[in-house]
């Protein structure tokens, strides 16, 4: 969930972008595996944005995220009129994504005691999966416990419907608690609360209760702060901020440290994804080759992305 977003679906004005910037963007065709060794320049900036037509529509699509193995992304769309969560899958990475699949199971469900509303009445928003794709966490105005909150839903298989999400209590707050990440791991939970970044832990993937969250206070701003994207490792993350020395709107900051247990090092723009506009990311790969993002465009509002380093 950004800033932007809660502008754009809120009825309140969208904030500005430059559609030229991607005016020269190519539709994607495959992608390569992740791996360990890298299969790229890592000193070297990534090259232009390149857009995933086979996943775009005439209404917006955002924040495509991806499991390990690069076989399943889950993203969300109000194509349908809503705000809805979707997967779509494809047979290998040099093959496109196909078409997008709603997840009944986790639209238009209420806790007992509310009656259940339809498709649309409580928007679902930024569905993350783990590695394994067996666990998503996503953002959703449904009943729970005040504004945006995260909820968390399994299932026993990647081709099984998920179960009923629950929210999560342990982190949920009064305040909007969104854009979640959900590591490789799925142990790990990044998300943003109001506008600063956070991270929780839990001790395995059966349970849904969540440690105390940390506040990474050494990459919040009194600005706005959205859409942490992990490494597996936990060593890069990258985000969107408005704040001072970007290129306008939501930009793309990225941050790296030397070991889990220490603090982040001070961010630095991905200039050369930036532009006037919004720019979002969603997925990194783990060799740090391929970022998904998000950008808004003078066609459909908002489209995905994926961009290369050499």
């Amino acid at each position: 969930m950004w800033l932007g977003l809660a502008l754009v679906f809120g009825g309140c004005g969208r904030i500005g972008f430059d559609a030229a910037a991607k005016a020269n963007a190519t539709d994607a065709g495959s992608d390569n595996p992740d791996g360990v060794t890298a299969r790229c320049d890592r000193a070297q900036p990534f090259g232009a944005p390149v857009r995933l037509s086979a996943l775009s529509s005439a209404s917006a699509e955002i924040g495509v995220e991806l499991t390990d193995d690069q076989l399943d992304g889950f993203l969300w769309s109000d194509r349908s009129g809503a705000d809805t969560l979707y997967e779509t899958t494809r047979a290998s990475t040099t093959d496109t994504f196909g078409a997008l699949d709603t997840l009944p199971a986790l639209a238009g469900f209420a806790p007992a005691g509310f009656a259940a509303p339809s498709v649309g009445v409580s928007p679902d928003r930024d569905p993350c999966p783990s590695g394994d794709g067996l666990s998503v966490v996503f953002g959703s105005l449904r009943p729970g416990a005040g504004d945006w909150d995260l909820w968390l839903a399994t299932r026993p298989t990647r081709t099984s419907p998920f179960a009923p999400p629950v929210a999560l209590t342990s982190i949920n707050t009064a305040n909007a608690n969104w854009g979640a990440y959900l590591t490789s791991s799925g142990l790990g939970l990044y998300y943003v609360e109001g506008t600063d970044l956070r991270v929780a832990y839990r001790a395995n993937t059966t349970t849904t209760t969540f440690s105390a969250p940390t506040v990474l206070a050494e990459l919040n701003t009194a600005d706005a702060e959205f859409e942490p994207t992990v490494t597996p490792d936990e060593l890069t993350i990258l985000f969107a901020s408005s704040r001072a020395g970007g290129q306008g709107g939501l930009d793309i900051w990225q941050a790296t440290r030397a070991s889990k247990s220490d603090a982040f090092s001070a961010p630095t723009a991905v200039s050369e994804l930036n532009t006037t506009g919004d720019d979002i990311p969603s997925w990194i790969s783990p060799d740090l080759c391929e970022l998904y993002l998000t950008q808004s465009t003078m066609t459909n509002g908002w489209d995905l992305f994926v961009a290369r380093r050499p």
